[in-house]
């Protein structure tokens, strides 16, 4: 395989213990980017069984080749690929559009509907906003209910 990387790229996306938290609910940043050096450099670069390895100066990075193969930047065909698995379409709109297309959800339907909350979720990935309406009033819990509703709610570095 061959690839041209970008250096920090690698560091950033690197999942050794230094930069990442991993559990079972999800993959959570430890690393923030004011602490994030731009201009560090690899101390060592090797292969390893099928790994690319780079040592910084406060970790080890180990890609895995087929890792690397599905985000590699210089090859077109997994770019392609990238795009049709994890993008949708892109939708742009303006106030005319948002008045005719911005789609509103009742808030019990997306709480105990599992088609009703794949449609919010996917009017937000597709339009970056969807509103939920109708929900409990006098209760602090609502917010945290829907976003437990829609995943798992992890402290991380974001609060």
């Amino acid at each position: 395989m061959k690839g041209r990387f970008p250096v920090i790229w690698l560091r950033d996306c690197s999942p050794d213990p230094v930069t990442y938290s991993v559990g079972p609910a999800m993959i959570a940043r430890n690393l923030t980017m004011n602490e994030f050096d731009v201009e560090q450099s690899p101390k060592d670069v090797r292969f390893e069984n099928d790994e690319l390895v780079i040592d910084w100066e406060d970790t080890q990075s180990r890609f895995d080749s087929t890792w690397l193969r599905i985000r590699n930047p210089s090859d077109e065909k997994a770019t392609d690929l990238r795009r049709r698995v994890y993008l949708f379409p892109e939708r742009t709109w303006g106030k005319d559009e948002i008045e005719t297309r911005l789609k509103k959800f009742d808030h019990n339907a997306v709480m105990n509907d599992d088609k009703t909350l794949h449609d919010f979720l996917e009017a937000v990935c597709m339009d970056g906003i969807a509103v939920i309406q109708n929900g409990p009033t006098g209760t602090r819990r609502a917010v945290p209910d829907i976003g437990e509703r829609i995943g798992l709610i992890h402290n991380t570095h974001f609060g």
